[in-house]
């Protein structure tokens, strides 16, 4: 590909990625299998641009991109929501990724996969995708308190996927069957990102208030972004939540003047923050998702594991419905919004990015984990597509 070209082909991509994004406001129909299309059209069919090379840049485009899209939908959540919803949204997502994790890994089995194999395809794509869910509920015609849970949930879940994932992948070659340590790893991870994330959100939410140059304050920002994140996976922290939880603070200074003190209320820093990342967000999520087509193959899906992603797909919708029907249960004011709540199954950044790895590790028979996960996940956004467009056309029809 001529340097002409690809350039023609980045501005194409950002005018779909424009008009899609129109077009979803317009008709409230997802532009998520139109982005995909266009990744597997320019990859796998028309070969203008080389999977396999491409999957080399899989970790890095990848982290980089669930860096900025977390941080985003951080500073877009609402912390008193949080608070409220935080129990619904644990349910969803434990119940969610346990059951995800506990049918795949019977099915895979029944496939001939053993069984810790079948649990680390079950881990990664056991959870929704924050990179996903969260900028599309943003735009979508539900309750504040839906947003929340489904937001918080995809957090919470790619956590889940990432931790257990790396743990099995760690676990597996050396034939240890110990669960205790991943279970205190995953714990301590996830406290050691809340916090550092947290006092750094404060600490800089302070400094913008004495800044005197906001016009330099997003770069600024974004640099404190990357090295926060750099850090908390150094100290054997989640650099994923510390990103959330960081962009949460910046976010909701304004509702605690107690603890940021008032001058921000009136500082221009944040509407700064928020038009610039706003347009990065945009482009990066835009390029994920032709990113993800570009790196689909289907080189190791044969008849049976072809059998196999359907099955996995249908014990995901399985999953998903048995956990939204007990949220609904549990929380009765939440039944109007079952629909959403069952069908946003989007899986992305971190089934991405874990695929690959296992092989990488050198454990044997997990030479399709890659192209069986893409699979899903391509099952799994043309899903939740549908279901958005059900609910925000629902959403338009005149109650009786």
């Amino acid at each position: 590909m001529t340097v002409n070209l690809a350039f023609a082909l980045i501005g194409i991509i950002i005018f779909i990625g424009f008009f899609g994004s129109v077009v979803f406001q317009r008709t409230r129909i997802p532009d998520l299998p139109v982005l995909l299309f266009i990744g597997i059209l320019l990859g796998p069919f028309l070969h203008l641009l080389d999977p396999a090379q491409l999957a080399n840049f899989t970790p890095y485009f990848a982290t980089f991109a669930m860096i900025m899209i977390l941080f985003d939908g951080g500073m877009a959540l609402d912390l008193r929501s949080i608070l409220r919803q935080f129990t619904g949204a644990v349910l969803l997502a434990v119940l969610g990724f346990l059951a995800t994790a506990a049918l795949t890994a019977f099915i895979a089995w029944l496939f001939g996969y053993p069984l810790p194999l079948g649990l680390l395809l079950g881990a990664i794509v056991g959870g929704t995708s924050g990179a996903i869910v969260m900028p599309l509920v943003a735009q979508m015609r539900i309750s504040e308190e839906a947003k929340t849970i489904l937001s918080l949930e995809s957090s919470l879940t790619d956590i889940l996927c990432v931790v257990i994932g790396l743990s099995l992948v760690h676990l597996i070659p050396t034939g240890r069957a110990e669960w205790i340590a991943p279970i205190q790893d995953l714990l301590g991870r996830f406290i050691i990102g809340i916090l550092l994330g947290a006092a750094c959100g404060i600490g800089w939410s302070k400094f913008l208030e004495r800044l005197k140059r906001p016009q330099f304050s997003y770069m600024l920002t974004l640099a404190i972004l990357f090295l926060l994140f750099s850090l908390a996976e150094f100290i054997r922290g989640n650099g994923a939540m510390a990103a959330l939880v960081f962009g949460l603070i910046l976010g909701n200074y304004k509702r605690f003047p107690s603890l940021f003190g008032t001058a921000l209320a009136s500082n221009s820093s944040e509407a700064t923050i928020r038009g610039f990342h706003g347009e990065l967000a945009f482009f990066i999520r835009t390029f994920f998702f032709v990113y993800i087509g570009l790196i689909f193959t289907m080189d190791h899906l044969g008849p049976l594991n072809l059998l196999l992603c359907l099955l996995i797909f249908g014990a995901i919708v399985l999953s998903r419905y048995l956990a939204a029907q007990l949220l609904v249960w549990v929380y009765r004011d939440r039944k109007p919004e079952k629909m959403v709540l069952w069908l946003m199954t989007a899986r992305g950044l971190a089934a991405a990015v874990l695929a690959p790895l296992p092989v990488a590790a050198g454990i044997p028979g997990t030479e399709a984990f890659v192209d069986i996960v893409l699979l899903i996940i391509l099952l799994t956004n043309l899903l939740t597509a549908i279901g958005v467009t059900w609910t925000e056309r629902s959403a338009l029809k005149p109650s009786a």
